[in-house]
C-alpha cells in the first residue's frame, strides 16, 4: 500500500472521487438480491442474504477507510474464545470490528492489508495458500495461547482402534504435518507444535 500511496494510487475507497457511504449500502443491498444467491452460497466461506451485512459490511467500511484494525475469529468458535482470553490477559484491548469463522476470509483480509489477525500453525497452514503474502510473527509463550488435541472413546469398544489412530496420528504429525509447517514457517519456535509420546494421565 504503501507504494501505491507514493504514486498517487487509491489505496482506500474515500481516496476514490465520489465515492461515499450510499455506494456501500447499494452494494449490500445489491448482494442481497436473490438473483446472486448461488454466488453468496459459492464464496470461500458460504454466505446467506442475512449474513451480508454482518460479513460484507465490515470489509467494505475496512476498504473504504483503511483502518488497519484487529480480524478476529468469531466468538462462537472455540478458538475465537480462546484468542479472546489471551488478549486479556496479555492486556491488548482492540475495538470489535470483523470476526470470521474461518480463516480463508480473515487471512484474506489480512493478506490484502485490511488488518492483522492471530491465529494458530495449523490454521495457517489450512489457508497456506496466503502465507506469502502474510507476515507470521510468534507471540511470547503462555498456557493460555496452547491448544491441546485428544481422542476420546469408549472403554473396551472397538478393540484398540483408538489406540490405532493415535498412533498413527502421532506418526503424521511427527513426520509429515509439522516439518512442512516448520518450512513453511521458518520463525515458528521450535515448541510451537509438540507431539507426546505417552497420552497425558
Amino acid at each position: 500500500m504503501t507504494f501505491q500511496e507514493s504514486i498517487g494510487f487509491p489505496v482506500r475507497l474515500n481516496d476514490v472521487p465520489g465515492f461515499t457511504d450510499d455506494h456501500i449500502t447499494r452494494a449490500l443491498a445489491a448482494a442481497k438480491n436473490p438473483q446472486l444467491k448461488s454466488k453468496l452460497e459459492n464464496m470461500p466461506v458460504a454466505l446467506s442474504a442475512d449474513l451480508v451485512d454482518e460479513y460484507m459490511g465490515p470489509v467494505l467500511r475496512a476498504a473504504q477507510t483503511g483502518e488497519l484494525s484487529l480480524i478476529r475469529y468469531s466468538q462462537r468458535s472455540v478458538i475465537g474464545q480462546q484468542i479472546e482470553r489471551y488478549l486479556r490477559h496479555i492486556g491488548v484491548q482492540a475495538p470489535h470490528r470483523y470476526a470470521f469463522d474461518a480463516t480463508d476470509p480473515l487471512l484474506s483480509l489480512v493478506a490484502s492489508g485490511l488488518g492483522w489477525a492471530l491465529s494458530t500453525p495449523l490454521c495457517l497452514w489450512q489457508s497456506r495458500q496466503y502465507l506469502d503474502a502474510v507476515t507470521v510473527v510468534p507471540l511470547p509463550p503462555t498456557r493460555l495461547a496452547q491448544r491441546h488435541f485428544f481422542l476420546l472413546s469408549r472403554e473396551n469398544e472397538w478393540a484398540g482402534l483408538d489406540a490405532d489412530i493415535a498412533r498413527i496420528a502421532r506418526a503424521v504429525i511427527r513426520h509429515d504435518t509439522a516439518p512442512t509447517i516448520r518450512r513453511s514457517l521458518p520463525g515458528l519456535p521450535e515448541d510451537a507444535i509438540s507431539c507426546p509420546d505417552e497420552e497425558l494421565p
